[in-house]
């Protein structure tokens, strides 16, 4: 799997990052390897938890990650579907 694209795309912006544990860490991007990730300002989400923030710079093993979500902080306004004309 190459790595490069997805650190140009993600490297410095706000992502969820979703780990195998179950737990989720929302935060921002300011180093990636091929082996870790470095995260600031991050949040951690464990299920049936508050959400807690957690200090400093975070790194996380990439091996520990299940899949990694970009948060755009301007997302596109949605439009809706066109309607299907059954006539």
């Amino acid at each position: 799997m190459r790595r490069k694209g997805y650190q140009r795309r993600a490297g410095g912006r706000a992502v969820l990052v979703n780990l195998r544990s179950g737990n989720a860490l929302r935060g921002v991007i300011v180093e990636e390897s091929a082996r870790v990730l470095v995260l600031r300002g991050v949040t951690l989400f464990v299920p049936g938890s508050t959400p807690a923030d957690v200090p400093g710079e975070n790194i996380v093993a990439v091996d520990h990650v299940d899949f990694m979500q970009v948060l755009d902080p301007h997302p596109s306004p949605v439009r809706p579907a066109p309607a299907i004309d059954e006539a």
